[in-house]
């Protein structure tokens, strides 16, 4: 597989899982696992996976090759297990299903290093924690106008890199003599906001609000130096002021 689909297939992974921390926001889901007054649920979610993202990274940063380490000494356990298992008739299926496995999580850890980024080798996968982060923060400020930022970090973040990658046409802008190049291709930028306009009117049902949303988030997402952490604040910021209507 070429490098643009790996890229497709990062981006990919960004958008689903980014619009899967919607699912606490849902009250039908709130309502499943027992709404208690007296407890925020959401935010309980998100502190946890915000916690959980922060520890991994620390991981990730104090061992050298966490990933591969861990899958190391998991190997060593699930060999020693195998060993110790008695029942002679059934080892060459046991021998057989450990094999597979094997194959199984040198393919998967093959793969990931495939989608990973430089930066994610060497100092873990920070982006994650920052985007955890960033709608936990949003939650506890705006509350549920964090739904506007999850799908800002969704939409905005994930297409605009898809598109550049499909479309990797830059302008180039001289500004007193130096040459700067924008984050992403024109083409990604026309419809990244056609895009995420759509989604906000679709969502509000307020053009104008929907403009405010789209400009604001392309903005943010051209110029923050981590748009993972600043995509969702801003855009639950913006929504909050704008006091848009939610589909929640």
């Amino acid at each position: 597989m070429s490098q643009l689909g790996y890229t497709i297939i990062r981006k990919t992974l960004h958008i689903v899982f980014s619009l899967l921390l919607l699912i606490p926001l849902f009250h039908p889901i709130q309502s499943i696992i027992g709404r208690n007054p007296g407890i925020d649920e959401p935010l309980i979610i998100y502190t946890v996976l915000t916690l959980g993202a922060a520890l991994v990274n620390s991981l990730q940063i104090r061992i050298p090759n966490f990933r591969k380490t861990l899958s190391s000494r998991f190997n060593e356990l699930r060999r020693k297990m195998l060993m110790s298992i008695e029942l002679k008739a059934w080892s060459k299926h046991f021998e057989s299903l450990d094999r597979a496995f094997e194959r199984m999580v040198y393919a998967f850890n093959g793969f990931i290093d495939k989608i990973e980024r430089d930066y994610e080798k060497r100092y873990g996968y920070v982006c994650i924690t920052f985007a955890l982060l960033s709608v936990m923060i949003s939650y506890v400020l705006f509350s549920d106008y964090v739904f506007y930022g999850i799908i800002t970090l969704a939409i905005v973040d994930g297409f605009s890199a898809i598109f550049t990658a499909l479309h990797p046409k830059f302008v180039e802008l001289k500004v007193r003599g130096r040459v700067l190049r924008p984050k992403h291709s024109l083409t990604s930028i026309v419809l990244t906001t056609i895009l995420s306009l759509s989604i906000y009117y679709i969502l509000c049902r307020d053009f104008i609000a929907s403009l405010i949303m789209a400009f604001t988030a392309l903005i943010v997402e051209l110029l923050s130096p981590e748009d993972n952490l600043t995509l969702p604040i801003t855009s639950s910021f913006v929504a909050w002021i704008l006091k848009i209507s939610l589909p929640i």
